[in-house]
């Protein structure tokens, strides 16, 4: 009997260990040539213009440089608004929505070239931007591009909103039309399933390592 307890209770805890994982879009897979984003990603939708365009250092006409530090991708690509009937630098928006919900946090890393005002991100309990508001930022601080020349935006800033156990379907961002890159795009805590680009995360270590004393437990059971 107290085997018995042993194997469900490490078989629960792998389970719940491995049922959920952090999810972070780079747009690597779109290419560097401009482009709609579409809905390319298992689960998660974008409506309001977004497109993506690559580095011109790469190959494509963004004028920007991709991210490269140690807890990033190399980033050749990036998601920007271009809503052709709103024009450059008027405030424009892109939804997000994540129809399985995600919860512990949302980051995106943002560069633009110049200072620019009302910009900012929120974030919804329902899809397109409705529900409960569980976090939003205030205007994005500036991004200090002294001592870039081309592409005109070497840096980047970081947004981090903390969720706590809030689940969150929808996140709104808003800036000025067709100034604005983002990358690196987190969203916490997804259910297993829905990741980018469509694929099942693999079990945690410790998961694995749970799933793997139970086994042992078993073995050792019927050895003796």
């Amino acid at each position: 009997m107290r085997l018995k307890k042993i194997l469900a209770c490490c078989s629960l805890m792998a389970v719940a260990l491995s049922a959920s994982a952090s999810v972070e879009l780079t747009f690597e897979d779109r290419g560097v040539v401009t482009g709609a984003v579409g809905n390319p990603y298992a689960g998660i939708t974008f409506s309001g213009s977004p497109f993506t365009r690559g580095s011109t250092l790469a190959g494509g006409t963004g004028n920007f440089v991709g991210q490269v530090d140690a807890s990033h991708l190399t980033n050749n690509v990036a998601m920007f608004v271009n809503d052709p009937a709103i024009g450059t630098g008027f405030s424009s928006s892109l939804t997000i929505n994540v129809a399985a919900g995600f919860s512990t946090l949302f980051q995106m890393l943002y560069t633009t070239y110049d200072s620019w005002p009302g910009t900012n991100v929120q974030i919804f309990s329902e899809a397109d931007g409705k529900g409960t508001l569980l976090g939003s930022t205030g205007p994005f601080p500036l991004v200090d591009q002294a001592g870039c020349t081309a592409p005109l935006a070497c840096n980047w800033g970081l947004l981090d909103i903390d969720l706590d156990d809030n689940v969150a379907h929808s996140v709104v961002i808003t800036s000025p039309d067709n100034v604005f890159y983002f990358d690196n795009i987190v969203f916490g805590d997804l259910p297993s399933g829905t990741t980018d680009p469509g694929t099942v995360p693999e079990p945690t270590g410790a998961a694995l390592a749970l799933t793997a004393l139970g086994a042992l437990a078993f073995t050792r059971r019927r050895r003796s």
